[in-house]
């Protein structure tokens, strides 16, 4: 046998040897990997738990792309920099040997500078490596990628819908609710209700949270087909509330408060409004300061509700701002003070919330905690009066018979009236009474 020949049986031999010591290698680590996975699932003390690691590490250092993977996410939860960073090399091992969800965390530890420095370029490479093994996870991000033009690409809704749809199609959640939100907007698609409920309700079947929320605003108004019922609504704001999402608590709350779709429970709203305002809700602590004002589900404390509104305003809840100010102006629950209320009233009212114009209308006409001004007052008056607002109706009405900050008029003002009172305002039909 020639020296060629000899040389290519044993490249021949030796590779089949190396291609066996690969898949035994491979094969014990995945043991190693399994067994870690189910001993760690099990663990009951310390030294099971520190067990399931040693096993891990083991597989990891056979080179077993998921045992690499698995340990370095592991890693990147440490609060610790060197720590982050020694878990991101293991992502990129995994990657580099072709896991797709490696790839997909990879992306993640690019996009937030978890153990590298941030870089949204190469975050969409490493989603499109992972969308191109069919990781329905990245596929969504890769989606939400185009959709804003994010490293380095070009914003493209049609690009965005392709993945949606594919990560749909692979049963992803996140997909299909990213599609529910572009049929509910017509963003990349023709805009279908029906469409979009649809595909809420195929998430909302895996328990996602804001699926979850928007079908239960689907049965609550009757959207995409669905009927309005309450009652329908209840189960699935319950699994989002479960999951932690905060909106659907205090929808919850305020089916509880007004009973639709279930028995009025006061009591039961105010905890939904308590543990929302607990995550610093603005809207929750509004509602929670009308519970204390009114006694409802609460014993009546005006000090508790002037606090709830305090928060609530602070935040830039507008509603809440009049409520604290009417609290400010006759010193209930409060320290009175109607330059402090005037403000409240104002900041309501640049907002648009009509209450608080009002209020400050009331204010400017009589001079209280501002200098009195009839004619701008005369204004917010018939900006609302416009727009159907009763109230406004009505006291434009009696600026017109008094002719306060406008020339009086009479005829004018009987008009104002006849409108307030077929919106049911009660003065105004006294006032056109014989």
């Amino acid at each position: 046998m020639n020296k060629e020949k000899k040389f290519l049986l044993a490249g021949a031999v030796a590779a089949l040897l190396l291609g066996g010591c690969g898949d035994r290698q491979e094969n014990e680590g995945k043991a190693l990997y399994e067994e870690s996975l189910e001993l760690g699932a099990s663990a009951a003390d310390n030294a099971a738990a520190a067990r399931a690691e040693e096993l891990l590490q083991r597989a990891a250092e056979l080179n077993y792309a998921p045992a690499i993977f698995h340990r370095g996410r592991g890693m990147l939860r440490s609060p610790d920099a060197d720590v982050q960073k020694s878990g991101f090399e293991m992502l990129q091992r995994a990657a580099g040997a072709g896991h797709a969800e490696a790839a997909y965390h990879l992306g993640l530890c690019y996009d937030r500078g978890v153990g590298t420095d941030r870089n949204p370029v190469l975050a969409v490479r490493c989603w499109q490596q992972a969308a191109a093994a069919r990781w329905a996870d990245a596929m969504v991000v890769l989606g939400m990628a185009h959709a804003n033009g994010y490293g380095g690409l070009e914003r493209d809704m049609g690009k965005a819908v392709e993945y949606y749809t594919a990560a749909a199609e692979a049963g992803n959640p996140a997909g299909a609710y990213s599609m529910a939100v572009c049929h509910d907007r017509g963003a990349g698609v023709r805009k279908d209700a029906a469409k979009a409920l649809d595909y809420a309700t195929q998430a909302a079947g895996q328990k996602h949270a804001e699926a979850c929320l928007f079908v239960a605003r689907a049965y609550m108004e009757g959207y995409g087909g669905a009927p309005q019922d309450c009652a329908r609504a209840i189960p699935y704001l319950k699994v989002a509330v479960k999951a932690g999402n905060e909106v659907a608590l205090l929808e919850l709350g305020k089916l509880l408060f007004d009973g639709h779709g279930v028995k009025q429970d006061y009591p039961g709203a105010v905890r939904c409004f308590e543990q929302a305002a607990a995550r610093g809700n603005a809207e929750a602590f509004c509602l929670l300061g009308a519970c204390f004002d009114r006694g409802l589900g609460v014993a009546i404390n005006p000090a508790k509700a002037a606090v709830c509104w305090k928060k609530a305003a602070a935040a830039g809840h507008p509603r809440a701002a009049c409520f604290l100010g009417k609290c400010v102006a006759s010193g209930h629950g409060a320290t009175r003070d109607l330059q402090q209320a005037a403000k409240l009233f104002a900041f309501s009212a640049q907002q648009g919330d009509v209450l608080g114009a009002m209020e400050y209308a009331a204010c400017l006409m009589k001079g209280l905690g501002v200098p009195k001004d009839c004619a701008a007052a005369v204004e917010i008056y018939r900006k609302y009066a416009e727009t159907g607002n009763p109230s406004a109706m009505f006291h434009l009405g009696n600026c017109l018979e008094s002719g306060a900050g406008i020339k009086a008029d009479p005829e004018a003002a009987r008009d104002w009236w006849r409108k307030a009172a077929a919106a049911g305002h009660m003065q105004a039909t006294e006032k056109l009474a014989p």
